[in-house]
């Protein structure tokens, strides 16, 4: 598996975003079961991608109260440069 660096985000915001690329699109509950993180650290770590638009969001089909978080097209098909 190949990770992409995502920059000057704490850990926890990569591994998120590498989850995102990894697995798809996901909600809130399917991020933290993913990534076994605190639900805080998720969403600490949600805002910080979408801020800096690293991912994005829409309302979730199944369950209209739910976010499902993705990242763009644009993002997983020209990642930066591969680490390790």
């Amino acid at each position: 598996m190949v990770f992409f660096a995502v920059g000057d985000l704490p850990p926890s915001a990569e591994r998120i975003f590498q989850t995102l690329v990894v697995h798809g699109p996901l909600t809130h509950k399917d991020l933290i079961s993913a990534t076994q993180l605190p639900p805080r650290t998720v969403r600490f770590a949600l805002e910080r991608l979408r801020r800096t638009g690293r991912i994005e969001w829409r309302w979730s089909l199944r369950d209209a109260r739910q976010r499902v978080y993705f990242v763009p097209a644009t993002r997983a098909e020209y990642p930066p440069a591969p680490v390790g």
